[in-house]
């Protein structure tokens, strides 16, 4: 029951900033929505992630710049001395240390959700190389997406205050790519969430599988809240990464 509360409560302070938000200047409007939401997502995060803005690079290319970054704290802190003069809006974060990139909108359509998703596109086709190889008997894997990867793989979520469910499940259904390339969860924190539901067991899925059927499940904020804080909580413990040669970055 207080958790119920805490998510209401939560709910009701989001949806509160952002009508504050709205009445101010227009150049502070897009950034002080990713505030809102990383204040949300900070404290159900492990303490050994962490979440920033800033552009995902890799050893052969770079993403746009990204709203939110959750990537691993110590991974990333390897790169420090290499990316302390950038801005925090322009801040490098190597892509082998990411877990996942949120884009955050005020309101999602189609156009909106197509846009996201060719971000987060690009962000998913930057290939995770920089690691030491796994040597010994055992080979540390994770299963998503209905493959064994051997490393975790970047995860792709779309949070957005208001929106149109049926558009953006339109588009979402339309998109022509592997799993693991596409958006893996939407949540429209007034209207619902779309992501992948599983029949057989009546769960959502998140992130997706193969063979399972994309749906919107329409909610109130404080239900949205609580079922997206329930699927990161769950994915997050999960998610590891291998050591990171940042030698590689260095022959760039």
């Amino acid at each position: 029951m207080e958790l119920a509360k805490t998510f209401k409560l939560v709910s009701e302070q989001m949806l509160g900033e952002l009508e504050l938000i709205k009445a101010g200047p227009s150049e502070l409007k897009g950034r002080s929505r990713e505030i809102v939401l990383k204040r949300f997502l900070v404290p159900f995060v492990p303490t050994d992630m962490s979440v920033c803005s800033g552009v995902v690079m890799s050893t052969g290319g770079k993403s746009g710049e990204i709203d939110l970054i959750v990537h691993d704290k110590k991974g990333f802190s390897l790169f420090r001395p290499l990316i302390q003069h950038y801005s925090e809006s322009a801040k490098p974060v190597p892509v082998e240390t990411v877990y996942a990139v949120v884009e955050v909108e005020n309101y999602l359509d189609a156009d909106t959700t197509s846009k996201c998703l060719e971000r987060i596109r690009r962000v998913k086709e930057l290939r995770k190389v920089a690691y030491y190889e796994q040597s010994g008997a055992i080979v540390h894997t994770v299963k998503l997406y209905g493959k064994e990867w051997e490393y975790f793989p970047t995860l792709g979520i779309v949070f957005a205050f208001d929106g149109d469910l049926q558009k953006i499940h339109e588009v979402l259904s339309r998109v022509n790519c592997p799993l693991e390339q596409g958006i893996d969860l939407v949540c429209v924190l007034a209207k619902g969430l779309i992501t992948c539901y599983n029949s057989k067991n009546d769960v959502l899925v998140f992130p997706p599988e193969p063979g399972l059927e994309l749906v919107f499940r329409e909610g109130s904020p404080e239900e949205n809240l609580r079922i997206l804080y329930l699927m990161l909580t769950r994915i997050f413990s999960q998610a590891w990464t291998r050591p990171i040669r940042v030698m590689d970055y260095l022959r760039v």
